[in-house]
């Protein structure tokens, strides 16, 4: 299995099986659900709330909150999505969270040179 952000991942430490088993389970299904979000994203900025909802008028199952949370994480690790700046409503209406849109070229830039520096620093260590 490819590991995050490429993949689905598994919480550093984790030492039961399901975590891991679950990141198996929805491995064939991540690419299509982080490329229904950034499409969903091209339409403007959104809460992983607002997509859910966005998600769901076309999808033929449900499209669960955590799924779309979790590959907006993984959307902005790879540097494909930023924090707008903006907070929109969570699922119980009290609490805010994070917008996000569709990253800049420079700002993807930015991302992948960040990652690609702390990859040669752990490669040399």
């Amino acid at each position: 299995m490819i590991g995050y952000p490429t993949g689905p991942g598994v919480r550093p430490g984790a030492t039961g099986e399901t975590s891991q088993a679950a990141a198996d389970f929805v491995a064939p299904h991540v690419a299509g659900m982080c490329a229904d979000v950034l499409a969903c994203l091209r339409e403007g900025p959104a809460t992983p709330e607002e997509l859910t909802d966005k998600l769901q008028q076309f999808a033929p199952k449900r499209v669960l909150l955590t799924t779309v949370r979790a590959r907006c994480c993984q959307l902005r690790a790879l540097g494909m999505v930023v924090d707008d700046g903006t907070r929109g409503l969570g699922e119980s209406g009290r609490v805010h969270v994070i917008r996000w849109r569709l990253s800049t070229p420079d700002e993807f830039r930015a991302v992948q040179a960040a990652r690609a520096a702390r990859d040669a620093e752990r490669t040399a260590a």
